[in-house]
C-alpha cells in the first residue's frame, strides 16, 4: 500500500496540468465530477494522510473556492 500511495503522490506532484486531466485523475467513471478535481489539493491531502505534513494555509479567497467545491459535492451526496 506504501508504494501504491508514494507512486499515486508522486503523479500528482509531478504532473503538468493545473488541476486535473487524463494523465492524473480524470478518467470515464468521474466524468462527472472533473470540474471538481484538483491534483494538488489531492496531494497536500495524501501528504497529511501518509507523512503527517500539515499543509499550511491558503488565502481565504483560495479558501472560498476550494471550500464551495467540497460543500458541493458534499450536498450531491445528501
Amino acid at each position: 500500500m506504501e508504494e501504491i500511495l508514494d507512486a499515486t503522490l508522486e503523479l500528482l506532484d509531478n504532473c503538468t496540468c493545473e488541476t486535473s486531466c487524463t494523465e492524473c485523475l480524470n478518467h470515464f467513471h468521474n466524468q462527472h465530477l472533473q470540474h471538481r478535481l484538483d491534483r494538488h489539493l489531492g496531494a497536500t491531502l495524501l501528504r497529511y494522510a501518509i507523512r503527517g505534513e500539515i499543509p499550511a494555509c491558503s488565502p481565504g479567497t483560495d479558501q472560498l473556492v476550494t471550500l464551495a467545491q467540497l460543500r458541493a459535492s458534499l450536498e450531491l451526496a445528501g
